[in-house]
Protein backbone atom coordinates (compact mmCIF):
# COMPACT_ATOMS: atom_id res chain seq x y z
CA UNK A 1 0.00 0.00 0.00
CA UNK A 2 2.80 2.08 1.05
CA UNK A 3 4.46 1.72 -2.35
CA UNK A 4 1.53 2.23 -4.67
CA UNK A 5 0.97 5.41 -2.33
CA UNK A 6 4.69 6.46 -3.86
CA UNK A 7 3.08 5.97 -7.25
CA UNK A 8 -0.03 7.74 -6.79
CA UNK A 9 2.01 10.67 -5.39
CA UNK A 10 4.72 10.86 -8.26
CA UNK A 11 1.63 10.39 -10.93
CA UNK A 12 0.21 13.51 -9.43
CA UNK A 13 4.04 14.80 -9.33
CA UNK A 14 3.97 14.17 -13.06
CA UNK A 15 0.79 15.53 -14.07
CA UNK A 16 1.50 18.96 -12.32
CA UNK A 17 5.20 19.11 -13.78
CA UNK A 18 3.20 18.80 -17.33
CA UNK A 19 0.74 21.31 -16.44
CA UNK A 20 3.26 24.04 -15.85
CA UNK A 21 5.38 22.69 -18.93
CA UNK A 22 2.28 23.76 -20.93
CA UNK A 23 1.79 27.16 -19.15
CA UNK A 24 5.02 28.52 -19.86
CA UNK A 25 5.58 31.49 -18.05
CA UNK A 26 6.67 35.26 -20.05
CA UNK A 27 10.00 34.33 -20.01
CA UNK A 28 9.90 31.01 -20.94
CA UNK A 29 7.67 31.74 -24.08
CA UNK A 30 10.11 34.85 -24.99
CA UNK A 31 12.90 32.42 -24.34
CA UNK A 32 11.94 30.07 -27.05
CA UNK A 33 10.62 33.14 -29.43
CA UNK A 34 14.11 34.18 -29.48
CA UNK A 35 16.05 30.73 -30.14
CA UNK A 36 14.11 30.35 -33.38
CA UNK A 37 14.54 34.19 -34.62
CA UNK A 38 17.84 34.97 -36.31
CA UNK A 39 19.35 38.02 -33.74
CA UNK A 40 22.66 39.52 -33.25
CA UNK A 41 22.79 40.10 -29.37
CA UNK A 42 27.06 40.97 -29.56
CA UNK A 43 26.17 43.84 -31.63
CA UNK A 44 25.13 45.58 -27.74
CA UNK A 45 26.97 43.21 -26.09
CA UNK A 46 30.28 44.98 -27.57
CA UNK A 47 28.71 48.19 -29.15
CA UNK A 48 29.40 49.13 -33.05
CA UNK A 49 28.88 51.72 -35.37
CA UNK A 50 28.25 52.56 -39.03
CA UNK A 51 28.80 55.37 -41.06
CA UNK A 52 25.40 56.26 -42.81
CA UNK A 53 25.19 57.81 -46.73
CA UNK A 54 21.44 58.64 -47.35
CA UNK A 55 20.52 59.31 -50.63
CA UNK A 56 19.96 62.75 -50.56
CA UNK A 57 18.51 63.55 -53.78
CA UNK A 58 15.44 61.01 -52.76
CA UNK A 59 14.62 63.51 -50.51
CA UNK A 60 11.46 65.76 -52.10
CA UNK A 61 13.72 69.17 -50.99
CA UNK A 62 16.56 68.07 -52.96
CA UNK A 63 14.88 65.88 -55.84
CA UNK A 64 15.17 68.46 -58.35
CA UNK A 65 18.24 70.28 -57.34
CA UNK A 66 21.34 69.65 -59.98
CA UNK A 67 24.36 67.52 -59.46
CA UNK A 68 26.36 71.03 -58.91
CA UNK A 69 24.07 72.46 -55.96
CA UNK A 70 25.89 74.15 -53.28
CA UNK A 71 22.90 72.73 -50.91
CA UNK A 72 23.63 69.12 -52.02
CA UNK A 73 27.57 69.39 -51.86
CA UNK A 74 26.89 70.61 -47.93
CA UNK A 75 24.91 67.60 -47.76
CA UNK A 76 27.12 65.12 -49.56
CA UNK A 77 30.24 66.46 -47.36
CA UNK A 78 28.17 65.87 -44.21
CA UNK A 79 29.20 62.72 -41.71
CA UNK A 80 26.44 61.10 -40.50
CA UNK A 81 26.93 57.76 -38.11
CA UNK A 82 25.55 55.65 -35.91
CA UNK A 83 27.03 55.00 -32.97
CA UNK A 84 25.64 52.09 -30.08
CA UNK A 85 27.67 51.93 -27.03
CA UNK A 86 27.55 48.77 -24.79
CA UNK A 87 24.20 47.62 -24.18
CA UNK A 88 21.97 49.20 -26.86
CA UNK A 89 22.21 52.70 -26.17
CA UNK A 90 22.21 54.63 -29.86
CA UNK A 91 23.66 57.72 -30.86
CA UNK A 92 23.26 59.57 -34.23
CA UNK A 93 26.37 61.43 -34.41
CA UNK A 94 26.11 64.25 -37.31
CA UNK A 95 29.24 66.46 -38.23
CA UNK A 96 27.90 69.08 -40.84
CA UNK A 97 30.33 70.58 -43.09
CA UNK A 98 31.17 73.79 -43.25
CA UNK A 99 31.33 74.51 -46.81
CA UNK A 100 30.30 75.38 -49.67
CA UNK A 101 28.58 78.11 -48.28
CA UNK A 102 24.97 78.62 -48.16
CA UNK A 103 22.34 81.41 -47.91
CA UNK A 104 19.65 81.26 -44.83
CA UNK A 105 16.92 79.38 -46.68
CA UNK A 106 19.31 76.38 -47.37
CA UNK A 107 20.97 76.40 -44.29
CA UNK A 108 17.30 75.72 -42.91
CA UNK A 109 16.82 73.13 -45.39
CA UNK A 110 19.92 71.64 -44.75
CA UNK A 111 19.04 71.72 -40.68
CA UNK A 112 15.73 69.98 -41.53
CA UNK A 113 17.25 66.96 -43.21
CA UNK A 114 19.45 66.31 -41.14
CA UNK A 115 17.07 66.25 -38.58
CA UNK A 116 14.59 64.25 -40.32
CA UNK A 117 17.62 61.66 -40.90
CA UNK A 118 18.37 61.47 -37.05
CA UNK A 119 14.51 60.98 -36.56
CA UNK A 120 14.19 58.00 -38.90
CA UNK A 121 17.36 56.27 -38.22
CA UNK A 122 16.64 56.48 -34.60
CA UNK A 123 12.91 55.01 -35.25
CA UNK A 124 14.65 52.30 -37.67
CA UNK A 125 17.04 51.32 -34.98
CA UNK A 126 14.09 51.21 -32.33
CA UNK A 127 12.63 48.28 -34.24
CA UNK A 128 15.76 46.56 -35.47
CA UNK A 129 16.85 45.81 -31.86
CA UNK A 130 14.19 43.99 -30.40
CA UNK A 131 13.40 42.14 -33.87
CA UNK A 132 16.76 41.67 -35.27
CA UNK A 133 19.05 42.10 -32.89
CA UNK A 134 18.31 40.88 -29.31
CA UNK A 135 14.59 39.80 -30.14
CA UNK A 136 11.65 40.45 -28.33
CA UNK A 137 11.32 40.93 -24.43
CA UNK A 138 9.18 42.05 -21.72
CA UNK A 139 9.49 43.26 -18.38
CA UNK A 140 8.60 41.35 -14.77
CA UNK A 141 4.75 41.22 -14.31
CA UNK A 142 3.80 41.29 -17.62
CA UNK A 143 0.65 38.76 -18.60
CA UNK A 144 0.18 36.74 -21.63
CA UNK A 145 -2.69 34.87 -22.77
CA UNK A 146 -4.35 32.68 -26.03
CA UNK A 147 -6.83 33.86 -27.89
CA UNK A 148 -8.34 33.45 -31.22
CA UNK A 149 -8.53 35.48 -34.05
CA UNK A 150 -9.97 35.02 -37.33
CA UNK A 151 -8.81 34.12 -40.18
CA UNK A 152 -5.51 33.71 -38.31
CA UNK A 153 -6.09 31.47 -35.86
CA UNK A 154 -4.45 31.20 -32.45
CA UNK A 155 -2.39 34.06 -31.47
CA UNK A 156 -0.26 34.81 -28.33
CA UNK A 157 -0.64 37.84 -26.14
CA UNK A 158 1.64 39.13 -24.38
CA UNK A 159 0.31 42.55 -22.26
CA UNK A 160 2.44 44.98 -19.94
CA UNK A 161 2.61 48.39 -18.75
CA UNK A 162 5.67 51.03 -18.63
CA UNK A 163 4.61 54.09 -17.07
CA UNK A 164 1.76 55.72 -18.77
CA UNK A 165 1.96 53.68 -21.70
CA UNK A 166 0.22 50.12 -22.23
CA UNK A 167 2.22 47.74 -24.85
CA UNK A 168 0.88 44.34 -26.68
CA UNK A 169 2.95 41.63 -28.58
CA UNK A 170 1.33 39.28 -30.70
CA UNK A 171 2.94 36.13 -31.85
CA UNK A 172 1.51 33.22 -34.38
CA UNK A 173 1.99 29.86 -33.94
CA UNK A 174 5.42 29.75 -35.80
CA UNK A 175 6.79 32.65 -33.17
CA UNK A 176 6.43 35.42 -35.65
CA UNK A 177 5.58 38.76 -33.88
CA UNK A 178 2.21 40.34 -35.73
CA UNK A 179 2.09 43.18 -33.95
CA UNK A 180 3.64 45.52 -31.66
CA UNK A 181 1.23 48.21 -30.44
CA UNK A 182 2.12 50.87 -27.96
CA UNK A 183 -0.68 53.32 -25.81
CA UNK A 184 0.29 56.38 -25.17
CA UNK A 185 -1.29 59.40 -23.14
CA UNK A 186 -4.55 60.82 -24.54
CA UNK A 187 -5.06 58.33 -26.64
CA UNK A 188 -2.39 58.29 -29.22
CA UNK A 189 -1.13 55.30 -30.14
CA UNK A 190 2.00 53.09 -32.14
CA UNK A 191 1.23 49.97 -34.38
CA UNK A 192 4.82 48.04 -35.50
CA UNK A 193 4.07 44.80 -37.35
CA UNK A 194 7.84 43.88 -38.37
CA UNK A 195 8.12 41.10 -41.31
CA UNK A 196 10.75 38.36 -41.47
CA UNK A 197 11.76 35.56 -43.69
CA UNK A 198 13.47 32.41 -43.53
CA UNK A 199 17.05 31.89 -43.31
CA UNK A 200 19.64 29.27 -42.07
CA UNK A 201 19.82 31.12 -38.99
CA UNK A 202 16.17 31.17 -38.14
CA UNK A 203 13.61 33.88 -38.76
CA UNK A 204 15.52 37.07 -40.52
CA UNK A 205 13.60 40.43 -39.71
CA UNK A 206 13.55 42.67 -42.78
CA UNK A 207 11.68 45.09 -42.06
CA UNK A 208 8.27 46.38 -40.40
CA UNK A 209 5.15 48.55 -41.47
CA UNK A 210 4.16 51.22 -38.91
CA UNK A 211 1.47 53.59 -38.23
CA UNK A 212 1.17 56.43 -35.81
CA UNK A 213 -1.70 57.51 -34.09
CA UNK A 214 -2.14 60.93 -32.65
CA UNK A 215 -5.39 60.28 -30.68
CA UNK A 216 -6.99 62.85 -32.95
CA UNK A 217 -8.51 61.76 -36.21
CA UNK A 218 -11.27 59.62 -35.24
CA UNK A 219 -9.01 56.17 -35.31
CA UNK A 220 -7.06 56.93 -38.62
CA UNK A 221 -3.50 56.69 -38.42
CA UNK A 222 -1.70 59.65 -39.06
CA UNK A 223 1.43 58.40 -40.78
CA UNK A 224 1.79 54.93 -42.43
CA UNK A 225 4.94 54.18 -43.11
CA UNK A 226 7.48 50.84 -43.39
CA UNK A 227 11.21 50.28 -42.84
CA UNK A 228 12.82 47.75 -45.48
CA UNK A 229 16.68 46.24 -44.84
CA UNK A 230 18.67 44.36 -46.48
CA UNK A 231 22.26 42.86 -44.91
CA UNK A 232 26.18 43.13 -44.96
CA UNK A 233 28.08 40.95 -42.52
CA UNK A 234 30.92 42.72 -40.13
CA UNK A 235 33.28 40.51 -38.31
CA UNK A 236 30.92 37.63 -39.11
CA UNK A 237 27.84 39.30 -38.01
CA UNK A 238 24.77 40.93 -39.51
CA UNK A 239 24.38 44.38 -40.24
CA UNK A 240 22.44 46.79 -42.21
CA UNK A 241 23.61 47.47 -45.67
CA UNK A 242 20.99 49.32 -46.79
CA UNK A 243 17.75 50.69 -44.68
CA UNK A 244 14.76 51.87 -47.02
CA UNK A 245 12.22 54.57 -45.62
CA UNK A 246 9.07 54.87 -46.60
CA UNK A 247 6.27 57.26 -45.36
CA UNK A 248 2.72 58.28 -46.28
CA UNK A 249 3.32 58.15 -50.04
CA UNK A 250 5.31 60.89 -50.44
CA UNK A 251 8.44 60.34 -49.08
CA UNK A 252 11.28 57.05 -50.06
CA UNK A 253 14.96 57.45 -48.45
CA UNK A 254 17.80 54.66 -49.06
CA UNK A 255 20.44 54.74 -46.22
CA UNK A 256 23.50 53.04 -46.83
CA UNK A 257 25.66 51.63 -43.77
CA UNK A 258 29.03 51.61 -44.46
CA UNK A 259 32.62 51.84 -42.72
CA UNK A 260 30.67 49.68 -39.93
CA UNK A 261 33.06 48.22 -36.61
CA UNK A 262 32.73 46.27 -33.69
CA UNK A 263 33.58 47.97 -29.85
CA UNK A 264 32.92 51.68 -28.65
Amino acid sequence: MRFRGILVGLAVAAAAVSACAQQPTVEQFLSGVRAKYATEPRLVQAGFSCELRPVWQEFPQVKYLGPNSPLLDRLKRTRVRLMVTKGGTPLIEVNKAKKPDLDVKDLATVDQLLASTRQMMQGFYETWLPFGIIGPSAPAGASMQTVTVKPVGLETVIQYQQGSTRDWMSFDSESRMLHFTQLLPAGAAVQESPQFEASGDGLLYTGANFEIHSGQSDGKPDTLGAYRIQYQKMDGLRVPKTVEVEVNGTLDVHFQFSDCSLGD
